[in-house]
């Protein structure tokens, strides 16, 4: 556990909704601090379901990035990526140094937007947003954000990303 919280639970409900981008900034800034004092709160969007949000270290590198229940008020690691690829604050952080990269971010914008194009989709992948172990690319269409595409840096043992399944959960997943 840090400070309170395990790197894999999350800051329970408080009981009262979230309305707001600046409510779920709150809650998500109380959860970063639990994970360590030099979190803040950088980018938040609303989609259908919860709030994004990426916290950023004190030097304005991004951190990782949490959901917000908007319902409850709860926070947890973005279920994927966040915790899964994660190399200071997810599940691989035990001597997982982010020196490993062989996925450039370039190269996953690349990936991202070939993948998108394969589904006919109609979106494209902005620039990569880096967060240790991965990036994490804004999936837009007509110039509006729909969702997110992570990408791992580590290749699979088949030579492709594993990050390029994240975009079914995720890219369809418009602002509300």
């Amino acid at each position: 556990m840090v400070g309170g919280v395990g790197r894999m639970g999350g800051l329970p409900g408080d009981g009262r909704a979230v309305g707001s981008l600046v409510e779920a900034a709150r809650r998500a800034e109380e959860f970063g601090r639990l994970l360590t004092r030099d979190l803040r709160v950088g980018e938040v969007m609303r989609f259908t379901n919860y709030y994004y949000v990426e916290l950023e270290e004190a030097s304005g590198a991004k951190a990782t990035e949490v959901l917000v229940d908007p319902a409850s008020g709860a926070v947890q690691l973005e279920f994927g990526p966040a915790m899964m690829w994660n190399t200071r604050y997810g599940m691989m952080t035990a001597g997982t140094p982010d020196t490993t990269a062989q996925v450039d971010p370039g190269r996953a914008r690349d990936l991202a937007n070939r993948w998108l194009t394969a589904r006919d989709s109609g979106s494209t992948a902005d620039e990569p947003e880096t967060f240790p172990g991965y990036d994490t690319l804004h999936v837009s269409r007509a110039g509006r954000v729909e969702g997110c595409c992570p990408c791992t840096r580590r290749p699979a043992a088949s030579g492709t990303t594993h990050g390029m399944d994240g975009c079914s959960t995720c890219a369809r997943d418009h602002f509300r």
